[in-house]
């Protein structure tokens, strides 16, 4: 057993510092995304603005200098397949002193046109090169200018201001006057950037404690199946504290030895790690190793326990270790119900994953557009909405849908929220429904024909219309009001500069029927609506087309493209790359299964077999304290039971004691899954793995008793 101890504390020690590093690479990523942020510091978004950008520069150069404010734009440029993070700005004097960065090589700037870089950009302007810990995220700060005359000209994006707050107003007065926005509109956000540490990190971490949860089991027991061994110690008179050091040095220095032995390792696989990192490393270890020296003093309480007097008497009283078992044991269980449900959601969710799969399979003869790449700061531009790229893949498409046929297919579901999300914009009728909830799909005439739909109202009558025409089921007649305002907000959504009037909506019916439609929208099939019936089209002609243009950078599974797989087609794809000046961004136009699902597929496989190892361990937790509880029972009350079973009681009499508490252990954690997850498939697989733990009981008791009793006849303890 204490090898077992030691191996499983070096094992917590590997995966403390495969955690430590995932946090601290994340950490590093963020700070060089935020490098900029103060507590004084704001950021605005110039969105689709045509000032140019000297004029922006002066004008920004004009707030610098009356309140002394720094300004800094923030780019994610990709340069040789990697994103380079540019923060360009206009600076104040005290800026980059006040820059909490440790140099690699170099200095400072201390002249406005110098720059610093976390990589080498080989300009002499570069006077100082960041240590980047992990070497994974280039970053280089330049002026404005000169960002504006190497990179870009976009004047659009994200902006960090740091001025004193007094100013803050005057400053967001300033641009927004200067812009022509509102000032909501100029600290307002079109995306958001996140950092997390990965999956990967919370796995160790998980791991790491169901580890020390195991440490903790040996803890109680290691001491009583080394009782003889005590018993020589006391007798030699040592004291408990040097028992204990005996016992547990070996198990206690084997992952100091491990870590120790780790640390060339790391520095060599990161040659970037300073100093620092390994202090802190060391102090996370640190709290480990005091951890589980804490954890091992269970086994100094057992020592204490023992005295001369029980072993002269072959007594001991081992009720605190069966408390102990007992209040891990209900520990453990707590954590099990805790998983249960989200491993029955997974279980629910790889099921109708299934289904989906088997839909997009029947597809297979359809290609998507799969992905593409921006070029230079073309991922800029693609956020700020000014990409020249959208416009020339609109195109392209437009021509798609005549020479080969494109259909265009985006389906949502419509509830409560979104009927009054522009509300504001967008005067709401009276009579329209605001508790109506349905699915609806946006297509173009090539996509419903895909769908063979059954109806008296002519393809010419939705698609050939000026008017934005809605088809719905005739059971929504009653709600005609609500369906055309649904029409008014879908076309504002897509474009704010378009105010549709009701009578601009028209509305058509066909009659109800039960035909599934699949929704092709990953995010629908996640939230148990992947098949509709009876629908709402939104039948979306040329006009309408280049209106919801922009789902066509979507990529991957959600991309609207559908094209039957054809050389024909084929051709024509590869006509409308070259025709619009596409052949850099690297078009990949692929089977709608393969292009997204199938590796979703693999990553929710993924994640239910990380959940279902979870629950496995701590089945294997939960089995090994009830083995750990037994072995105290049968240890501390042998006699007992041995003349308990001669006299012929019964197993419930044996141990009743130790039913009862396993008894109220179940019930309690009954009672906390039905109130968790009212699912008849989590109680079903607690009811399944309570009565494994039951089976497993009793398959111990009946080997160990059969053992002991063996040995007990023949006059052995």
């Amino acid at each position: 057993m204490k090898k077992s101890m030691a191996i499983l504390l070096s094992i917590v020690s590997i995966l403390t510092s495969v955690a430590f590093g995932f946090y601290m690479k994340t950490q590093d990523i963020e700070f060089f995304n935020t490098i900029e942020m103060k507590s004084n510091a704001y950021k605005i978004y110039v969105k689709n603005s045509s000032v140019a950008y000297d004029e922006f520069l002066q004008e920004l150069k004009s707030i610098h200098s009356q309140y002394g404010a720094t300004i800094i734009k923030t780019d994610r440029i990709y340069e040789d397949g990697k994103e380079i993070i540019y923060k360009s700005g206009v600076y104040t004097k005290d800026f980059f002193e006040g820059l909490p960065v440790k140099l690699e090589s170099g200095r400072l700037p201390t002249t406005s046109n110098e720059w610093l870089a976390s990589i080498d950009t080989k300009q002499e302007n570069q006077v100082g090169t960041i240590n980047d810990l992990f070497n994974d995220t280039p970053l280089v700060i330049m002026p404005l200018s000169d960002f504006y005359n190497s990179k870009s000209t976009d004047i659009n994006g994200e902006y960090t201001i740091i001025s004193s707050n007094k100013n803050k107003e005057d400053i967001l007065n300033a641009l927004s006057l200067f812009l022509n926005e509102s000032k909501n509109e100029l600290v307002s956000a079109d995306y958001r950037v996140a950092f997390g540490e990965g999956t990967i990190y919370f796995l160790t971490i998980i791991l790491s404690a169901i580890l020390l949860i195991i440490f903790c089991l040996m803890c109680v027991f290691y001491p009583i199946s080394r009782l003889k061994e005590i018993s020589v110690y006391k007798l030699n008179g040592y004291k408990a504290f040097d028992i204990w050091k005996k016992l547990n040095k070996d198990v206690l220095i084997a992952p100091i030895i491990i870590f120790i032995a780790s640390i060339p390792i790391q520095k060599i696989a990161f040659p970037t790690m300073d100093l620092f990192y390994f202090i802190k490393l060391s102090c996370v270890q640190l709290i480990l190793f005091v951890g589980a020296i804490g954890l091992s003093f269970l086994t100094l309480i057992t020592v204490k326990r023992y005295s001369i007097s029980n072993m002269l008497k072959n007594f001991f009283d081992f009720r605190i270790s069966l408390y102990i078992s007992y209040i891990i044991k209900f520990a453990i269980c707590v954590g099990l119900v805790f998983t249960i449900p989200q491993l029955s959601s997974e279980v629910s969710r790889m099921i109708k994953e299934m289904q989906v799969k088997e839909a997009y399979q029947a597809q297979e003869d359809y290609v998507t557009l799969a992905s593409f790449q921006l070029t230079g700061d073309g991922m800029q531009s693609f956020m700020n909405g000014t990409s020249q790229f959208n416009e020339n893949l609109t195109n392209m498409f437009m021509d798609l849908t005549k020479s080969a046929k494109a259909g265009f297919v985006q389906s949502f579901w419509y509830d409560t929220e979104g009927l009054g999300l522009f509300s504001s914009e967008i005067k709401m009728p009276n009579d329209v429904d605001t508790d109506t909830e349905f699915g609806y799909m946006l297509l173009n005439d090539n996509y419903y024909d895909r769908l063979q739909f059954d109806s008296s109202v002519s393809k010419e009558e939705l698609f050939d219309q000026d008017s934005l025409v809605i088809f719905a089921p005739e059971s929504m007649k009653q709600k005609e009001a609500t369906l055309k305002y649904f029409g008014q907000t879908q076309i504002y959504s897509a474009d704010s500069n378009i105010k549709m009037s009701a009578d601009d909506v028209c509305v058509k019916y066909y009659k109800d029927n039960r035909k599934q439609i699949f929704s092709e929208s990953l995010q629908l099939a996640n939230e148990d609506h992947a098949f509709f019936t009876n629908p709402v089209f939104v039948c979306l002609n040329d006009k309408y087309l280049k209106v919801f243009s922009g789902y066509l950078t979507t990529q991957a599974i959600s991309n609207p493209v559908r094209i039957y797989d054809s050389n024909e087609n084929k051709r024509a794809i590869n006509e409308g790359i070259k025709k619009y000046g596409l052949e850099l961004n690297n078009l990949q136009f692929k089977n709608v299964l393969m292009s997204g699902y199938k590796e979703q597929i693999q990553i929710s496989q993924s994640s239910s077999i990380v959940w279902v190892a979870i629950l496995l361990l701590v089945i294997c937790i939960s089995i090994l304290s009830s083995y750990y509880i037994l072995l105290t029972i049968l240890i501390s009350r042998k006699k007992e039971i041995f003349v308990k079973k001669i006299l012929g009681y019964s197993l419930f009499n044996r141990y009743k004691n130790e039913f009862i508490y396993f008894i109220m252990i179940y019930i309690f954690g009954l009672v906390q899954i039905m109130i968790l997850s009212r699912s008849f498939t989590s109680m079903a697989i607690y009811v399944l793995l309570v009565l494994l733990d039951i089976l497993i009981i009793f398959r111990m008791i009946y080997v160990k008793e059969t053992k002991q009793l063996s040995t007990m006849l023949k006059g052995e303890e």
